[in-house]
């Protein structure tokens, strides 16, 4: 309806007026006979009709005074069966409408609803998705200790084993964003979804790169509690950092699952900088001498030590380096895994990649390139940068200055070695180019290089 314009618009219109109070009695007939084949044709009729009407149109507003409100309560009542039969086709209704019948459904999927969904791993999955639709309604204004329960009730179902690695990962994307009430009642879930990630482990690495993005992201949520005052006096640090310790045992897992899966022809791949930067991600909070993020940080100087080698091994055969923006995810991965109070050395391995894509980066002019510098400067300049770091970025030409020039003032080219290392920053330059492309892969869209 929303091509339509002018003149035909006005036209449909007028006859959308006349038609919606006929079809809000034959509605109510529906509600009244109560046969279950008529009120489900009837509920999914109302939902292509709601689908069809531009939602900003005032035939939409007339739809939802006219049609839906007044059997709000029968399409109230068909929600509260105990199967949730009609769920799908009836709540989009009513959170269309808006009004008290919208409040009460929440308030019975947290009560009862959700408790009365069978033990399998349909259910599960089902569960997940309702929740995510929730979510996506902002649920939560409507009746904001939504979430506290339903949270509840998909930790518990979780514990049973019985969920997908898919269920997994959507379940603890929820958990990173949703609104709770009471978010001492956090950390526990968490825990429970990090348990049962351990007992459905993917089997492939974009299966696990998606697990460690998720895993990382809710890690980081429950890591960040405590941060402020409220949280503190919200729940106990001792419980919170015990809930913390098992997330990180699940990205220790996922870790060593993704280091065994790693071969010369998916090392480079976008699964495999979605793992690493998953670590990265998880990093970014807390403090050097947390025991916890240390076993996090290790689990990442791992993956980053079994890349590097199937990045090296690989190279041998055929010269095709990192782009410009895997080089910028590894380089901002030294400087979070590798510098800080007791950080981890980095590993040899990673110091032999960093040697080529130093030489490689300094032929490129783009920001990528750019960005790499000023990221290597900064560990240049840190204090605390290892030694052996330090002599490998002045080797090249890189070095921290206070108050420093731009990425390009501080940079030395060097002479480059002849042979194989001269063929790989060729390589490496010339397949940058072609990432430019606004094709390049879900990185692009996920971290905006």
């Amino acid at each position: 309806m929303a091509a339509i314009n002018g003149h035909q618009r006005q036209q449909v219109a007028d006859c959308l007026a006349e038609t919606f109070p006929i079809l809000a009695s034959e509605v109510q007939r529906s509600f009244q006979d109560g046969e279950p084949d008529k009120v489900g044709l009837c509920l999914s009729g109302l939902v292509r009709i709601a689908a069809t009407l531009p939602a900003e149109g005032s035939e939409a507003a007339s739809f939802v005074r006219e049609v839906i409100s007044p059997s709000a309560e029968n399409i109230l009542l068909v929600c509260q069966d105990d199967g949730l039969e009609f769920f799908e086709v009836a709540a989009p209704l009513l959170q269309l409408e808006g009004g008290e019948a919208w409040t009460k459904l929440l308030q019975y999927l947290a009560l009862e609803g959700l408790q009365k969904l069978p033990d399998s791993q349909e259910s599960i999955s089902r569960l997940v998705s309702i929740l995510e639709w929730a979510a996506s309604k902002d649920g939560h204004i409507s009746c904001p200790p939504f979430f506290d329960f339903a949270v509840q009730e998909l930790s518990q179902r979780m514990g049973g084993a019985l969920a997908t690695p898919a269920d997994v990962r959507k379940a603890a994307k929820l958990l990173m964003f949703v609104h709770l009430e009471r978010p001492d009642l956090l950390p526990a879930s968490a825990a429970a979804i990090a348990k049962t990630s351990l007992m459905v482990q993917p089997t492939d690495l974009p299966e696990v790169a998606l697990s460690l993005s998720a895993m990382a992201g809710l890690y980081l949520r429950i890591a960040s509690l405590g941060t402020s005052t409220a949280d503190v006096q919200k729940h106990k640090a001792n419980e919170s950092n015990d809930d913390t310790a098992v997330l990180a045992g699940s990205l220790e897992v996922l870790s060593q699952t993704a280091q065994g899966l790693l071969g010369p022809t998916n090392s480079q791949s976008d699964a495999a900088f979605l793992a690493l930067s998953a670590f990265a991600q998880a990093c970014r909070h807390g403090n050097d001498s947390d025991p916890v993020r240390r076993r996090v940080v290790l689990s990442g100087v791992q993956l980053l030590d079994a890349l590097c080698q199937a990045w090296t091994t690989a190279w041998n055969e055929k010269p095709e380096l990192l782009s410009l923006q895997q080089a910028h995810i590894f380089v901002t991965c030294v400087r979070t895994f590798c510098i800080g109070k007791g950080a981890p050395a980095p590993p040899p391995s990673t110091l032999q990649v960093l040697d080529v894509v130093l030489q490689s980066i300094t032929a490129a002019n783009h920001k990528d390139a750019r960005l790499c510098l000023a990221v290597l400067q900064e560990i240049h300049g840190d204090p605390i940068c290892p030694p052996l770091l330090k002599s490998l970025l002045e080797a090249q030409g890189v070095k921290g200055e206070k108050g420093g020039e731009g990425a390009e003032g501080g940079l030395r080219q060097t002479d480059q070695q002849p042979g194989a290392r001269e063929r790989l920053r060729a390589s490496m330059a010339s397949g940058s180019v072609a990432s430019q492309s606004p094709q390049g892969g879900f990185l692009r869209r996920i971290f905006g290089f």
